[in-house]
């Protein structure tokens, strides 16, 4: 059976510190000096009571503990109870902060991204400002430079200027000129700079010459490495071409022989025909037929190494591009088109061609 506290209404466990009044009832004995601090009478019927007369009392545990394990069962789920709620308001209040913290986040995010637009508008405007007075500083030093240049070119412009009007005024007013200004050193600046501009102008006559010689000789140059590089892109467009076409054409040959061709269990190939219903017959033993296959690229070598209808265009400065141009380039054949018809195509207007540069 269970035991309770009257005054803190716990069950008594064998741990606890139990004591008896001298009425004969039981409590805490921490419950109990708190209650006679307040009253020296018992907490449940009121007899006299005091503090000397408390006696201890001591439980004795049986060897089944049912009962004993039922009353500590119920004081641990009070606990796990009273700690769950506990926990349960403290998870509470934590997502509450939680919430609280999630909207000032937001808060100083939206002020942060408020902040970092309006620095990057003050690096825009100062990265602006910047660019303007690195312009401003380039036109002052620049109008200073012009202006030096003007402070020395001036004494030279009046000195042209009295040269042209002396070159282009008639024998009277260039007379006239010196009749006005005798003075020795003007008549031998005119005379100075005249000659000066002569020698330049013949300097500058020889120059021009040669670098029309020298330029006319590049172009010649470059004409003729152009026109040997189109000679050669032709040449190696064309071969490129026929090496393409006979490629292709001797793939899809042995890749039809090979779908046409079987293999028989005794070692012996078979024609695959269409009506097999009879029996198979030995078309040539299989030896034969692997001794004498060779790879593509062998054959691609032999068709290299034989005479080819497209030497006479390999050797012709025209090649293969106005047939490209036409329509015939070395792109990959579609499924559609023939092979052999497309090869035969090709040699076809290969040979007029070669015949065409042959006559020329």
């Amino acid at each position: 059976m269970n035991l309770l506290c009257a005054i803190c209404s716990d069950l008594f466990l064998p741990s606890d510190d139990v004591h008896s009044t001298t009425c004969g009832h039981m409590f805490h004995h921490a419950c109990l000096l708190q209650w006679l601090q307040r009253s020296q009478t018992c907490p449940q019927c009121r007899h006299r009571c005091t503090e000397s007369k408390l006696v201890k009392v001591y439980f004795n545990v049986a060897a089944s503990a049912a009962a004993e394990d039922g009353a500590q069962l119920l004081v641990k789920l009070d606990n796990l109870t009273l700690r769950l709620h506990e926990s349960e308001k403290s998870l509470k209040d934590c997502q509450k902060k939680n919430a609280d913290y999630k909207e000032e986040q937001k808060k100083v995010r939206k002020i942060l991204l408020g902040l970092e637009d309006q620095l990057r508008g003050k690096e825009t405007t100062l990265f602006a400002y910047k660019h303007e007075i690195d312009m401003l500083r380039g036109d002052r030093k620049q109008m200073v430079k012009m202006q030096e240049e003007l402070d020395t070119l001036r004494p030279k412009l009046e000195a042209y200027a009295t040269i042209k009007q002396a070159l282009t005024a008639t024998v009277q007013e260039v007379e006239q000129m010196l009749a006005s200004d005798t003075r020795r050193e003007t008549i031998i600046a005119l005379a100075a700079a005249l000659k000066r501009e002569l020698q330049a102008q013949e300097v500058k006559r020889k120059e021009q010459t040669d670098r029309i010689h020298r330029l006319q000789n590049e172009l010649a140059e470059e004409r003729r490495k152009r026109k040997a590089l189109e000679e050669s892109i032709s040449t190696y467009e064309s071969e490129m071409y026929r090496l393409n076409q006979q490629v292709r054409s001797q793939s899809k040959k042995y890749s039809k022989d090979e779908s046409s061709e079987s293999i028989s269990p005794d070692g012996s190939l078979i024609v695959n025909t269409s009506d097999q219903a009879g029996p198979a017959r030995r078309k040539r033993p299989l030896g034969d037929d692997l001794n004498s296959s060779t790879p593509l690229a062998e054959k691609v070598r032999k068709i290299l190494a034989s005479t080819s209808p497209y030497l006479r265009i390999k050797t012709s400065n025209v090649g293969l591009a106005p047939l490209m141009r036409s329509g015939l380039s070395a792109k990959p054949l579609t499924k559609s088109r023939d092979p052999a018809t497309t090869v035969g195509v090709a040699q076809g207007k290969s040979s007029g061609t070669g015949t065409g540069s042959s006559g020329t």
